[in-house]
């Protein structure tokens, strides 16, 4: 049965992200293992397309192992792909998504949405937004934040075509950001510290959020407990 639409989507309160979090990883304790993985690898090659790409590539067969059941894509054709737009991924790697700016962004990341779904095109032609999102997370961990189907339709996202999606993540990305400003100013008010000092308190929370600081990994975990497997409930949001 189709879940109703509710809004606001996303956590209310920073309460919410901590025990969404804490549910995710009560529920599917391995579930992160690919992702440790791939986080390391790109970590350790970073510069290195052959090894940045198997990165990605470890990722995307396991976590999007539903999409690629009949067709795999070719990754050698989204090393080129990353080789070709590198002037623009590897100073998003230093960027986080409180940066983002739809105004003077949504041209270049709309471009780069629509080109790197071309790149991950399966060997039966299929596209995959859900990928594309997942290798661009990887790629700029603090400024790509995660979806997945039904996470992106609970958030008003969802596409009808795979060429309709770069538009749709420009706004989840909106979304995102107006959910980790809000949350990250609440709690930097109840503590008196810095922006930057409540955010890394938040991460500390979460096994893989304070391995590599990273909030969008944290929100994404909410995100799949609540939207995507019902694991955790929260009180109803506004209509």
């Amino acid at each position: 049965m189709r879940r109703t639409l509710l809004w606001p989507p996303g956590p209310q309160s920073f309460d919410e992200v901590r025990m969404g979090c804490a549910s995710y990883h009560r529920n599917d304790p391995r579930g992160d293992v690919m992702y440790r993985i791939s986080r390391r690898t790109i970590d350790e090659y970073w510069g290195n397309p052959e090894g940045v790409t198997d990165a990605v590539a470890i990722l995307l067969l396991s976590w999007n192992q539903a999409s690629y059941r009949y067709g795999a894509p070719d990754f050698r054709r989204f090393k080129l792909w990353m080789v070709k737009h590198w002037h623009l991924l590897s100073p998003l790697r230093r960027r986080d998504l409180a940066e983002f700016d739809a105004a003077r962004d949504a041209g270049w990341v709309g471009e780069l949405f629509s080109s790197a779904l071309a790149a991950l095109e399966t060997t039966r032609g299929t596209r995959s937004p859900v990928g594309v999102v997942k290798a661009f997370h990887l790629l700029a961990p603090d400024f790509f934040p995660l979806w997945d189907d039904e996470i992106a339709r609970r958030y008003g996202c969802k596409w009808s075509r795979s060429e309709d999606a770069a538009g749709k993540y420009l706004r989840f990305m909106e979304l995102n950001q107006g959910i980790m400003n809000r949350l990250v100013d609440a709690v930097a008010r109840r503590r008196g510290a810095r922006p930057q000092v409540a955010l890394w308190f938040m991460v500390q929370n979460c096994p893989i959020g304070a391995r590599w600081n990273c909030f969008l990994k944290m929100l994404d975990e909410y995100n799949y407990v609540r939207y995507t497997k019902s694991w955790f409930e929260t009180a109803p949001e506004a209509g």
